[in-house]
């Protein structure tokens, strides 16, 4: 015994069963064809290689040449062009991951990225070390001296270490404690860098 679950359109979305002997079982069964319908087809899905995400920021072109070198010799030991999907041998035309292409060309080196070479003489692990740091650059707009400022300002309490109240506060240069110049006697602030009593 069975009674369908509907959605707002009407729609069978699964059935509720109830027992032999009659009452309501507390779960309900989903059709499988509903559950593929809404899923990612995975025929559609491409996958992501560091040749692509390379590609993808503009550090290396499709088609680029490259050369596998171990250690960088002077004579390459296998030549391809780089595509999103790997590298393909310009000797027998089938796309190798870089770690294929390693294997392919005869390496036992175990480092694909670092040895597979542009043409301009870049390894692929120079390309991706670019990349890195191209992103960093771009999330980061401020200036030096406003980074320095910030991250002092972050790292030093915003309360007097004595009194436990703020205002205006001389901060240690070697940790994060801060003091009011009256707290410690002074006269003034101090020229210079400056240590607090613990340090």
């Amino acid at each position: 015994l069975s009674t369908n679950f509907l959605s707002k359109k009407g729609k069978a979305l699964g059935k509720v069963r109830k027992s032999s002997d009659g009452r309501n079982v507390n779960r309900v069964l989903r059709s499988s064809k509903r559950i593929r319908q809404t899923g990612p087809s995975t025929s559609s899905q491409v996958p992501r290689t560091v040749l692509s995400w390379l590609i993808d920021n503009g550090v290396v072109l499709p088609r680029d040449k490259v050369q596998y070198r171990c250690k960088r010799s002077v004579k390459p030991m296998a030549e391809g062009r780089i595509t999103r999907e790997g590298i393909k041998c310009t000797c027998c035309q089938t796309v190798f991951t870089l770690s294929g292409f390693e294997a392919h060309a005869g390496s036992s080196c175990h480092r694909p990225a670092a040895n597979i070479l542009l043409e301009d003489g870049r390894s692929l692990v120079e390309c991706q070390m670019q990349m890195i740091n191209k992103n960093s650059q771009r999330f980061s707009t401020e200036s030096p001296d406003e980074k320095r400022r910030d991250k002092h300002e972050r790292w030093n309490d915003h309360i007097c270490s004595v009194c436990h109240y703020g205002g205006e506060l001389i901060l240690c240069d070697q940790c994060p404690s801060s003091f009011h110049a009256s707290c410690l006697n002074f006269q003034g602030i101090p020229n210079g860098d400056w240590f607090c009593p613990s340090c």
